[in-house]
């Protein structure tokens, strides 16, 4: 895990080492063991190092195989079988890093070698006996890649942020920074990001998942090297028979795949720790873990966590520790509690935006924060997380809703019921919010949008003046499959998972600290998604599979949940203490004043804000959304409320800042 930066000149001039030397000095933070930078004519790569794999100076970057140079931020899983494999063809691999595997890698079978690679990675490779370069990102877009272009040149960086500390790439470019109208509107009125390549920084784009892009003297291309797989289309509640056995089969084949993608994860040079939520699916990786370890210790470049790091807000009645400790006495590793502070309210989330560098969604990620800062604490630069699962499995109670309407409008009436009164029985749902979540998920978009436009400002902030009519949201095709699969697809490339990865990625980097997400190795995903319904939501249970697979691993009383919480933290009383400064930040402030949002509309959302539920969500994004905007344009002239942001700075800014 690391920071890369870097430019190109498509004009053919020289590289400026200024923006690449400001871009790397802003990434820092995901690199603190070491820096360096390449400059080859029209070309720059720039790298700080977090050190994982060989952490001698042979794992310095930009590393070079011939005229290759190479920048690379995640890990390579696989590395140690690529590089027997590369060995056996005559190569020759030197150091104990996964960044050379990819070097002798690309020599041996070009741009294609991206495919070979089980891992997270973003990385930018320049050939120079070819004039190109490769830019790369991993197949589920764990790792980031951001990009931004002028007539000359393009530039590449971890984090948009660095593209404001490098601006002036070449002696044309004029860029000033300024917020995206589609990606705001979008967050204000429906809460989306990562909705498309579209960032909050106007300019400034992503490289999608899962696609390699290849800038040479002939042109460029944007090459999907990998997706979407084949989904699930056996929507059948119940089996017997050869398909009973079947099923079988595939909870077997699930663990083995499971076990191998935790085993995997477990290769580090240096100490590695774990999320610990107490839920299904962090307990099932500390435990698989756990296991693991057990069955064969001491295995060359692998660890195996003895830390979890757990948050909790026992006065606030969100506390999963119960379950954790449970499983930490199993497992064998010390549980470490952290209860993070949300007064005052300003003052705590200043360094968690300031990590993330964009506005962001709920506190739950202020809660994520405080786990990294103390597995930070603890001198963890390795995390284990369960990301993904959610999505992957359908975790999430509304996925029990697209369960029923998917069997409705397969015309499966029956078994349609059948599955709702197990919902009742079983689940979390009453009656009436089974029959909403089936209706909410079979409802058309077009149906969702006139709801929305008759709501009265129900469903998300209704914005005005500049925003009226922009969205950065890019339509998507419908993968075929059953209704639930295409629709947990959705939510893994589109909807729910990348802003996930993108707060987890720059929280955990903003500490210096790799996370890795073993359910979202891409063998368990291509597995997973081809399940049939019946193997991830059960007659009310969901995550069916992964229950059925850690038979014997988890505590029973975790293995049985049915509630979920994952990194809660209490909005409504944090936003309740800080009504006054919310209130004084937002009224008149630079949300009003750029007439993005009319002072009656912030009059409204401040007045139902601190009754709970969705108009709680909404008032953090306004009030996130202002922070955001105060915090990268601190100067625009009228906007009220500055007394209170000077008051929030007091007393943090001499605070090592993470980001």
């Amino acid at each position: 895990m690391c920071g890369i930066a870097g430019i190109l000149r498509l004009d053919g001039g020289q590289v400026d080492p200024g923006p690449i030397e400001r871009m790397i000095g802003a990434l820092a933070h995901r690199g603190p063991d070491g820096s360096g930078i390449h400059l080859a004519g029209s070309v720059g790569l720039g790298h700080r190092r977090l050190s994982i794999l060989d952490t001698s100076d042979a794992g310095a970057q930009p590393m070079f195989r011939g005229r290759t140079a190479l920048v690379h931020n995640g890990e390579i899983y696989n590395y140690l079988e690529l590089a027997a494999e590369l060995r056996d063809r005559g190569e020759q691999i030197t150091t104990g890093t996964d960044t050379e595997v990819i070097l002798a890698a690309y020599g041996v079978w070009g741009p294609d070698a991206v495919s070979r690679f089980n891992g997270m990675f973003a990385f930018a490779l320049w050939d120079g006996e070819r004039r190109r370069l490769l830019l790369a990102r991993d197949r589920m877009g764990v790792k980031p890649l951001y990009l931004r272009r002028t007539p000359r040149s393009l530039a590449f960086a971890s984090e948009p942020t660095a593209f404001i500390a490098g601006a002036g790439l070449d002696p044309g470019d004029a860029w000033i920074p300024s917020p995206h109208l589609g990606v705001v509107h979008d967050f204000l009125s429906r809460g989306w990001t990562e909705r498309s390549s579209a960032t909050f920084l106007d300019g400034v784009t992503s490289l999608p998942p899962a696609h390699l892009l290849v800038i040479a003297d002939e042109g460029e291309r944007l090459v999907r090297y990998w997706g979407p797989p084949a989904l699930a289309d056996d929507d059948r509640p119940s089996v017997s028979g050869g398909d009973r056995q079947q099923d079988q089969g595939m909870v077997e084949e699930f663990r083995d795949t499971f076990d191998s993608s935790v085993r995997l994860r477990l290769r580090s040079d240096v100490p590695i720790g774990t999320c610990l939520s107490g839920g299904l699916d962090s307990s099932s990786i500390v435990t698989t873990a756990a296991e693991l370890q057990a069955d064969e210790p001491d295995r060359a470049h692998e660890q195996v966590p003895r830390l979890g790091f757990h948050a909790r807000f026992p006065a606030h009645g969100i506390d999963e520790s119960a379950y954790a400790e449970l499983v930490a006495r199993k497992a064998g590793i010390r549980l470490v509690h952290t209860t993070p502070n949300g007064v005052p309210l300003l003052r705590s989330v200043i360094p968690v935006l300031r990590a993330q560098g964009e506005p962001y969604g709920s506190p739950s990620i202020d809660a994520q924060y405080a786990v990294m800062a103390a597995a930070h604490g603890e001198r963890v630069k390795v995390l284990l997380d369960g990301q993904g699962a959610d999505e992957l499995l359908g975790g999430y109670d509304h996925y029990l809703g697209a369960r029923t309407a998917g069997l409705l409008l397969a015309a499966h009436p029956l078994d349609a019921a059948r599955e709702f009164r197990a919902q009742v029985r079983r689940g979390p749902f009453s009656a009436g919010s089974a029959m909403w979540a089936a209706l909410q998920a079979g409802l058309s978009r077009d149906a969702i949008e006139t709801v929305r436009s008759l709501s009265g400002g129900r469903y998300g902030i209704r914005c005005a003046g500049p925003l009226s009519g922009e969205t950065a949201m890019v339509e998507t095709q419908r993968e075929p499959g059953t209704f639930l699969a295409s629709r947990l697809w959705h939510a893994l490339s589109t909807r729910g998972l990348p802003t996930l990865l993108r707060y987890e990625d720059r929280n955990s980097m903003a500490f210096g600290i790799e996370a890795r997400v073993p359910f979202l190795d891409v063998r368990l995903v291509e597995l997973a998604v081809r399940l049939p319904d019946r193997l991830r939501i059960d007659q009310g249970v969901t995550k069916a599979i992964l229950r059925r697979a850690m038979g014997g691993r988890l505590p029973q009383a975790v293995a049985d949940r049915r509630d979920k919480l994952g990194f809660a933290a209490p909005q409504l009383a944090w936003l309740t203490a800080g009504r006054a400064e919310v209130a004084d930040l937002v009224r008149n402030g630079q949300i009003a004043k750029r007439g993005w949002v009319t002072p009656a509309e912030v009059d409204r959302v401040l007045a139902e804000g601190l009754t709970g539920g969705r108009r709680t969500d909404h008032l953090w994004r306004l009030f996130i959304l202002e922070a955001w905007l105060r915090m990268l344009w601190p100067d625009v002239p009228g906007v009220g409320g500055r007394s209170t942001w000077e008051a929030g700075l007091a007393g943090i800014q001499h605070q090592i800042q993470p980001a």
